[in-house]
């Protein structure tokens, strides 16, 4: 390739393959991104590269570049036309990489990639290349601010950490400008920022009291919240293991369906679902009017009906008679399209179960939020601390994890421990002696964008509900543990997020797959939303991921002292974990303000017999190897 003349080699860049590859799931949102790269190459040639966009078929979906390139005196072109074929549909053949064309591309120093840090002007570096992000902010379905906050650093931990889809990693190729100069580089500029507001252990007062926090998701970062807010004598330490706060929260729909609890106003009693319900959304209000934007927006929730055996389930929990209190169920056409006028033309509808009351919201900037606050009250943030071995010593506990960037191993010790790291809570409280009944539960999301369709409300289907209601089911699988993964049965939720990114998911697997996506899971929620929304017929995915969620065995949260200064919470998922933290908190400096609540939740409240057949992995088959494919 390197004896190509530019002509001949512009003409492979430009090529029909190569576009598909650079842009291919993504070219209707990041078509900048090709236009990036050819611009890029152009300068190396001393090429002018004029760039038009074409519409060729549905203009949402399609789209052709047309390259003229004036090289040495003389004009070549070449139209490279997606024609009407899909955005994201992948021609035959093999994926051109950067290192098969072997191309000297620009290098910069990371001093140069920092400069270029806000939402008009975004680089990141990954594996030593360089991307240009910038287009990628509007659309991104995670939202543009958790971006925004590593724009000008290297993410390569970041990236992999989160286990992006293969939508990423072919938009990702299409944003790539250069590659990272490390030979010219000064020692300094290779050092990243960290995350904002570290606070060392020297410039700390001296604390009456030690607590280790292990999780930095919102359970954690909540509970470090409250815990500094009400106790300045504290040391409070938090370890995260991943490269970047939020845990599971990352990958959550963030819905908070409400239903008629907003209106709930005993805060120190009654039920504790209403209670972490109520107290999430007022607090999330407060943060948006008084901290800062976490995107939070209040808006309805509705319930998908699409026959009558739906309906009558719907019905016995909804309806006036019911046992959850404040829904109404709808079955006039006419009133569903004006609660939701994008079902107005959906055949599949039959009813709904409407939710005035709800709300959703940003979970990074939530993360994020709670994580400076707490830092200002002195907590000490430490990302990429992998928790290796947990002890009781007689004045409290050891603590031995290593850090991921150097590999270095430490020892500390904590006088009260707190275990907020999900499903996981179960092995770290093992290394204990205690048993904690929670199991990961697999679940799955996809993320499209469309111009057809506005969301008023968020949104979850009967259908899911309805089977596990009628069977008596316990642990709302939608599909059997082991595979083939047989499915059982179909389940949906949805939000339209700020950037207008449409995010749907439900595939429910009680099992840890360790962010794998299931194509196949995928594909059946993909028909579930095309069946609801017409208008999506034939619009593509732009993203899918995973994430595993702790559940229960009665699906309330686990929330308080498992042993003396040893404390858990888990169960909570990521819109009941904000007030799962005041909870936390609260038992932690023996305050009983919520001694009610907390009762309800006790991690003591289980029997000997749902402790000895909590862990499900016993009913686990081994996964079977992959077949590994040319």
């Amino acid at each position: 390739m390197r004896g190509c003349k530019p002509l001949t080699l512009f003409r492979r860049l430009s090529s029909r393959q190569y576009c598909h590859d650079l842009g291919a799931f993504q070219v209707r949102n990041h078509r900048q991104g090709v236009q990036n790269r050819i611009q890029v190459h152009a300068r190396r040639f001393n090429c002018k590269a004029n760039i038009r966009e074409g519409k060729t078929g549905h203009e949402y979906r399609k789209v052709g570049i047309c390259c003229s390139l004036l090289v040495s005196g003389g004009v070549g072109s070449y139209f490279a036309s997606y024609g009407n074929e899909d955005a994201t549909q992948l021609e035959s053949g093999g994926h051109i990489s950067e290192d098969d064309l072997d191309l000297d591309m620009p290098k910069y120093t990371m001093s140069e990639v920092a400069k270029h840090s806000t939402k008009d002007d975004a680089w990141i570096v990954i594996d030593g290349k360089v991307y240009d992000i910038t287009s990628l902010l509007e659309h991104h379905p995670g939202g543009h601010e958790i971006l925004l906050q590593f724009v000008g650093q290297d993410v390569t931990q970041h990236f992999y950490h989160l286990k992006h889809s293969k939508y990423a990693t072919a938009t990702k190729d299409g944003l790539c400008i250069g590659q990272l100069d490390t030979v010219n580089a000064d020692a300094s500029n290779l050092q990243q920022r960290s995350h904002a507001g570290f606070i060392s252990s020297d410039e700390k007062k001296e604390r009456r009291k030690k607590v280790v926090i292990i999780g930095g998701g919102v359970c954690g970062l909540s509970t470090a919240y409250f815990l500094a807010k009400q106790d300045k004598n504290l040391d409070i330490k938090v370890l995260e293991a991943a490269p970047i706060l939020g845990g599971t929260a990352l990958k959550s729909s963030a819905i908070m369906f409400l239903g008629g609890l907003v209106e709930t106003k005993n805060l120190t009693g009654g039920n504790l679902t209403q209670w972490l319900g109520y107290a999430a959304f007022d607090f999330y209000k407060t943060m948006q009017e008084e901290w800062g934007n976490i995107d939070f927006s209040v808006k309805g929730t509705i319930g998908i009906i699409e026959n009558d055996e739906q309906l009558g389930v719907a019905t016995k929990i909804f309806g006036p008679k019911g046992r959850v209190k404040g829904a109404q169920i709808v079955t006039d056409r006419k009133k569903i399209a004006e609660i939701e006028p994008c079902l107005a033309n959906s055949e599949a509808v039959k009813a709904l179960v409407w939710h005035k009351y709800g709300g959703t919201c940003d979970p990074y900037l939530v993360c994020n939020s709670f994580a400076q606050k707490a830092q200002e009250l002195g907590t000490e943030l430490c990302l990429g601390k992998e928790v290796l071995e947990l002890s009781k010593t007689e004045s409290g506990f050891q603590i031995k994890h290593k850090d991921i960037h150097s590999g270095a191993v430490i020892d500390e010790t904590a006088d009260v421990l707190v275990l907020c790291v999900g499903w996981k809570v179960r092995s770290l409280a093992k290394m204990l002696g205690h048993v904690v009944p929670v199991n990961g539960m697999h679940g799955q999301m996809f993320a499209m964008n469309s111009s057809k369709v506005n969301l008023v409300n968020n949104i979850y289907g009967l259908e899911g509900i309805t089977y596990w209601t009628k069977n008596r089911a316990k642990h709302q699988n939608t599909r059997d543990l082991n595979e083939p993964f047989e499915r059982l049965t179909n389940h949906l939720y949805g939000v339209q997020i700020k950037n207008g990114v449409l995010k749907f998911g439900g595939d429910r697997i009680l099992r840890d797959l360790e962010g794998e996506v299931l194509e196949d899971g995928i594909e059946a929620n993909l028909k579930v939303v095309r069946r609801i929304f017409p208008d999506l017929e034939n619009e593509p995915i732009i993203g899918q991921w995973s994430g595993t969620m702790p559940f229960t065995p009665d699906q309330k949260i686990i929330c308080g002292e498992l042993d003396d200064n040893l404390y858990v919470l888990t169960g909570s998922g990521f819109m009941r974990g904000l007030a799962s933290g005041i909870l936390l908190a609260s038992s932690i400096l023996g305050d009983n303000q919520y001694e009610a609540l907390l009762k309800q939740c006790d991690p003591h409240r289980f029997t000997e017999e749902q402790l000895e057949h909590s862990d499900l992995s016993e009913h686990m088959k081994p996964r079977q190897p992959k077949m590994m494919t040319a």
